[in-house]
């Protein structure tokens, strides 16, 4: 069972057994993103966190996906209010002031929301790769599948993977 928390209606956490993800809502009717390989395999999602309550949990379908890109769309069963932020449709600048929002290792770390800063470094991914960005907030297991918002509260990217220097 993956858990996807969902606060202050906007990000949730995606949970499945022991493992969790994150997610951010984008259509007040219940619709959430993340990443494919948050929900990759799972046969049961559950989303938690929703106006900031961490006990109750709902189910949430699977609606699209895109392996690819490592997005998938999910569905809950109500609503989810006023979305407080925009999405930015067009690239961040390099060197643009950059937040990551999410759920890093909610079992260790707890299940407040966690948010970290940084700068967009590239405006491409590994191997120039034009659909990613790199940036320098720091993120770990369990931000995958939360936004990276601008220094204006808009939603630039979601965070997917990070790099093991070792």
């Amino acid at each position: 069972m993956k858990k996807l928390l969902l606060i202050l209606l906007c990000l949730p956490m995606i949970g499945f057994g022991q493992s969790s993800g994150t997610g951010f809502a984008i259509h007040s009717d219940g619709y959430i993103a993340t990443n494919f390989h948050v929900i990759d395999g799972k046969d049961k999602l559950t989303v938690k966190g929703i106006n900031g309550d961490y006990n109750k949990t709902y189910e949430a379908i699977v609606v699209k996906t895109d392996k690819m890109n490592d997005l998938a769309i999910l569905k809950l069963d109500i609503s989810l209010g006023t979305i407080p932020y925009g999405i930015k449709i067009s690239k961040e600048d390099v060197a643009a002031n950059v937040s990551a929002i999410g759920y890093p290792l909610p079992d260790l770390q707890g299940y407040e929301i966690k948010i970290t800063n940084g700068i967009i470094n590239s405006n491409s991914g590994l191997k120039d790769d034009p659909r990613w960005y790199q940036h320098s907030a720091p993120i770990q297991p369990g931000n995958s599948g939360g936004p990276l918002i601008n220094e204006h509260g808009n939603i630039v990217g979601i965070n997917n993977s990070g790099i093991d220097n070792q």
